[in-house]
């Protein structure tokens, strides 16, 4: 698995959940680090077959943008516009740092990391899979009855590669 990252992207940022957290703002790095197969863009040279860090920083930088009370809700909303953007990703590591958090007394930084991983096993014949476990997956595109998605979940623990789930339903 190839990795693209960016480290220590720096914001000025007015989550937290103290009013004057809210007024004052205060300094807020992020890390994210990419795992995806990109072997495409090695021999093509070409950015659009790759992880664009130009958009992980876009991403990062609209989330910052919105106050939210916790780094956690940070990470998370971070999490979900990457899945959103890209459909390769087998994995993503998101740290927030909060630096000198109001705690009444020195304190560098506080610190939430959310570590993702989506690559998996088909279920039913063992192949490779990414799964995003969320409205985006690539699952949605079918159209399948509610006695067969009960089935599988029975049946199956875990999502089945397209070529296994095609043969439930129909493509939308």
């Amino acid at each position: 698995m190839d990795k693209v990252a960016l480290i220590g992207m720096e914001f000025y940022a007015y989550h937290g959940v103290y009013d004057e957290e809210r007024i004052i703002g205060g300094t807020f790095m992020v890390d994210v680090e990419v795992g995806a197969n990109v072997s495409a863009s090695f021999q093509s040279d070409n950015v659009n077959k790759t992880i664009n860090y130009e958009d992980i920083y876009r991403i990062c930088k609209a989330v910052m943008s919105r106050p939210l009370n916790l780094i956690e809700a940070i990470a998370f909303k971070i999490e979900e516009q990457i899945r959103n953007e890209f459909k390769n990703i087998q994995s993503l590591k998101i740290t927030v740092h909060k630096k000198n958090p109001p705690l009444g007394g020195k304190v560098e930084e506080s610190k939430f990391e959310l570590n993702k991983t989506y690559k998996a096993r088909c279920p039913k014949c063992g192949n490779a899979n990414i799964c995003y476990n969320s409205e985006n997956c690539w699952c949605k595109d079918y159209n399948i009855s509610p006695s067969t998605a009960e089935n599988l979940r029975v049946n199956y623990e875990g999502c089945l590669c397209k070529s296994c789930f095609s043969e439930f339903g129909n493509k939308i």
